[in-house]
């Protein structure tokens, strides 16, 4: 964990400018990323976990430290591997990002679908907790690092693998940042009709949040 400066110097010292692999923990399973908060943010770096928690319990690291991460994160040269670009963007922007899920998708045809990882903990308190928010401030710590640990265990071979072709760059450098932003920002609708068409409302400013594939 990183929890103050000698844990942050630490990590910063072994990561060196080597690859990383970054996943994110958002509070809440219902909200869309871009509306959400960070419960913690994992970081793989070959077989070492480290990890920052900014609103789990579990863990709480001062907050110069906390600060200081961030900016190591976003203006480092590390290139930083992660399932869901598109995602990440809206919590988390910074520099250097690599989708996984695009990799895998140019290479083989196929995604990692990151849902596919919860332990018996996380479909437990999701299933019988659906009306509380920012559940996973609720499910302990190591069980997302045991859940990270075994995704991480199934995406390290496409970054270990990875050719960067002109095509991957093209989606991964402009098309996801680009989709990323539209999701952000959302779409303005007819309350009316929208919940005639879809039995929900959007928020108090008639906007809805959506996802592009």
């Amino acid at each position: 964990m990183i929890e103050n400066s000698r844990d942050l110097e630490r990590f910063i010292s072994s990561i060196k400018e080597d690859d990383i692999f970054l996943h994110i923990i958002p509070t809440d399973i219902k909200k869309h990323f871009s509306q959400n908060k960070i419960s913690i943010i994992f970081v793989k770096h070959k077989d070492k976990t480290y990890w920052m928690s900014f609103n789990h319990p579990d863990s709480i690291p001062d907050e110069i430290t906390k600060l200081n991460f961030i900016n190591f994160l976003k203006n480092s040269n590390n290139i930083k591997w992660v399932i869901d670009k598109k995602s990440f963007l809206q919590l988390f922007p910074c520099g250097c990002l690599n989708d996984i899920n695009l990799s895998k998708y140019l290479f083989n045809n196929s995604t990692i679908d990151v849902s596919g990882y919860l332990t018996p903990t996380h479909n437990f308190i999701y299933n019988n907790n659906q009306s509380i928010s920012e559940l996973n401030n609720s499910i302990p710590l190591l069980k997302h690092l045991e859940m990270v640990d075994e995704l991480y265990d199934d995406a390290k071979s496409n970054i270990k693998q990875k050719t960067i072709s002109s095509a991957y760059e093209s989606v991964n450098n402009i098309i996801i940042p680009t989709l990323s932003m539209l999701e952000r920002n959302g779409v303005y609708v007819d309350p009316l009709i929208f919940q005639n068409k879809f039995e929900t409302s959007p928020n108090e400013n008639n906007i809805v949040y959506t996802k592009y594939n």
